[in-house]
């Protein structure tokens, strides 16, 4: 199966369109260096949201990018919620399956293809799906106050060997 993870930072209105508007990109699965299964899932460049899991581990490891523009608001302590969208790949083959280079072993064999558009629910069709959610505080690359400005440079005092006449 896979997993897509969304992100939303109306923290206080969550809505399906707001996660759907911040998808994160799958960057690297690093579950081998980690717990040492035997395959990294590889990328799939026509579904980049997707991260594939060995259907053989018991823990993952994964990393991802975030959208360009996601950040929580200030007011809100900077929190932004995270949709974590898993889509079981043990009863019927998800849109690309077909095409996606599985390492070995990993291919689910003599399964149909899944009805599309998949439930929004999860409920009496194939395949099983689930959701969850995660508080996170992501904070704007940007400054939200200005930088320090540095105090302005004072010339040294000079002397001078014969006294100034201030009188006019």
């Amino acid at each position: 199966g896979h997993h897509i993870t969304y992100a939303c930072p109306d923290f206080h209105n969550p809505t399906q369109e707001c996660f759907d508007k911040y998808q994160l990109e799958f960057i690297e699965d690093l579950t081998v260096q980690n717990y040492g299964t035997t395959y990294n899932a590889p990328k799939d460049e026509n579904y980049p949201n997707r991260a594939y899991v060995d259907p053989a581990a018991f823990q993952t490891k994964m990393r991802f990018k975030l959208p360009e523009g996601l950040y929580g608001d200030p007011a809100n302590d900077n929190l932004v919620l995270l949709q974590w969208h898993w889509v079981t790949g043990n009863s019927c083959l998800s849109e690309g399956y077909d095409t996606y280079p599985f390492p070995p072993g990993w291919s689910p064999d003599n399964m149909g293809p899944c009805p599309e558009p998949l439930s929004n629910t999860g409920v009496d069709v194939p395949p099983e799906q689930f959701w969850n959610c995660a508080e996170v505080q992501i904070f704007s690359a940007t400054p939200t106050t200005p930088l320090p400005t540095s105090p302005p440079v004072t010339a040294a005092p000079t002397v001078s060997a014969k006294p100034t006449n201030t009188t006019p």
